[in-house]
């Protein structure tokens, strides 16, 4: 479950690129409820699991086009994961992001 958008500009880099994908990578949930979530934004699905041998630094992550955080308060009936996709999908900047289910 994640987000897919077609040509999508990077600000910071000052070019499009046809596919982008997005991903919650992580999830804090205090003892009240109150959640922390963060999204990053990717070239493919792969990209997500893919780690990359640096001689440099040892191990880093495939490249991030852009990370985005939430904060709200959980309902602990329902599920984590849709309460956190409906969160994000709040955010202007990803409002005309679309759901990329695999199935």
């Amino acid at each position: 479950m994640g987000l897919i958008k077609n040509n999508f500009y990077i600000k910071e880099l000052g070019v499009e690129v046809p596919t982008a994908y997005a991903r919650i990578v992580s999830i804090s949930i205090g003892k009240d409820g109150q959640t922390a979530s963060m999204l990053q934004i990717k070239s493919s699905r792969e990209a997500f699991d893919d780690i990359v041998a640096s001689p440099y630094s040892g191990i880093v992550e495939s490249p991030t086009y852009a990370s985005l955080c939430v904060n709200f308060k959980a309902d602990k009936k329902l599920s984590i994961w849709e309460q956190t996709y409906s969160e994000f999908k709040k955010l202007e900047e990803l409002s005309d992001w679309k759901d990329d289910i695999v199935e």
